[in-house]
């Protein structure tokens, strides 16, 4: 998911249902996605900081405008940049299930103050939503999600991302079927790191969180770690839930190996 954000929120919605993403609309089932070939972003400018490099694809982008001229910390490590579809793997913990999806970014709007993102997702990941992010001189914000009704902060990612730094997001989100979900949490930039993904090895940039998610009237303890790579975005997303029963049930998306051949 890409994790802070709508996608966090809505994968902490999906383990505490039924261990599986929400059910996908049926105006929009989810089809069978082909394995990128270059894999974020895309949830989250420069060229990744890749330690196995691989070869970066282009894709057009429909767009209202140029491109925005402001490329900070929270731009490049989110991804917003990032012109190819991404390939991720869902493991949920308590269903041991396994599935795949894909996840693309299309700028839909420039402007001299910021832009608009959507981000798209497909497969095994459609059932999280889409999402539109927005992007100004301060951060990166999602603004709304195809799942419901969005209130409140929610900061992705700020503009500046030095070790230590920390903000808060909080947020509700009302989804059509009428579920509710109450984000309340405080992130932390830990430094960066060596990662090493199905996809390839990299610098990430790891960022926690800790913090509450009330689903549906019942409270729960939310935990994440992050992993963001600049020019490209959240490779991997571990998020985890732990209710008053003490059971603790954690999901997983990392973005999926290339396809062979």
């Amino acid at each position: 998911m890409k994790r802070s954000l709508p996608f966090a929120c809505v994968l902490a919605l999906a383990i505490a249902a039924c261990g599986k993403p929400p059910a996908v609309s049926p105006r929009d089932p989810p089809k069978p996605e082909p394995v990128a070939k270059a894999l974020p972003s895309a949830p989250v400018g420069a060229v990744a900081e890749k330690i196995e490099p691989k070869a970066a694809e282009s894709k057009t982008a429909s767009s209202t405008g140029p491109e925005p001229t402001f490329h900070h910390d929270g731009f490049t490590y989110y991804g917003l940049d990032y012109k190819d579809p991404i390939d991720y793997e869902l493991v949920d913990s308590r269903t041991k299930t396994r599935q795949t999806g894909s996840q693309a970014i299309t700028l839909k709007q420039a402007r001299a103050d910021g832009a608009t993102y959507e981000i798209h997702r497909t497969g095994g990941l459609a059932g999280l939503g889409d999402q539109t992010v927005e992007v100004t001189a301060t951060g990166v914000r999602t603004i709304s999600s195809s799942l419901g009704p969005l209130t409140g902060d929610s900061l992705e990612l700020p503009a500046q991302l030095p070790s230590g730094a920390h903000w808060r997001s909080k947020n509700t989100l009302t989804t059509q079927d009428g579920r509710k979900l109450e984000n309340d949490n405080t992130f932390k930039v830990v430094g960066t790191e060596k990662l090493k993904t199905k996809a390839g090895t990299y610098q990430a940039l790891l960022i926690t969180s800790t913090g509450t998610a009330t689903i549906d009237g019942a409270k729960k303890v939310m935990k994440s770690k992050s992993w963001f790579v600049k020019g490209r975005g959240n490779v991997k997303l571990i998020i985890s839930l732990t209710g008053g029963d003490g059971k603790e049930q954690t999901l997983t998306i990392e973005e999926a190996a290339p396809a062979k051949g």
